[in-house]
């Protein structure tokens, strides 16, 4: 289960349904789908090891309620 820490999660490519699922259904609205190695968001930080919210792979996106 994904805590909603900050309401940013994040996905590999695997585990991405998955993800939004559980975002639509805990937050009841879309999340906004960005490349982790394309943010510009100052609410996410650049790290080289941000990690999958289900597994332990490179997360591939970033699921927040903001842009």
């Amino acid at each position: 289960m994904l805590k909603i820490s900050n309401k940013i999660r994040y996905s590999c490519e695997e585990h991405v349904d998955i993800a939004l699922d559980e975002f639509l259904d805990e937050l009841e609205t879309f999340p906004y789908l960005t490349y982790v190695n394309n943010c510009q968001n100052s609410k996410v930080v650049h790290e080289k090891n941000i990690k999958c919210s289900y597994c332990n792979s490179n997360a591939v996106y970033s699921l927040d309620i903001k842009p």
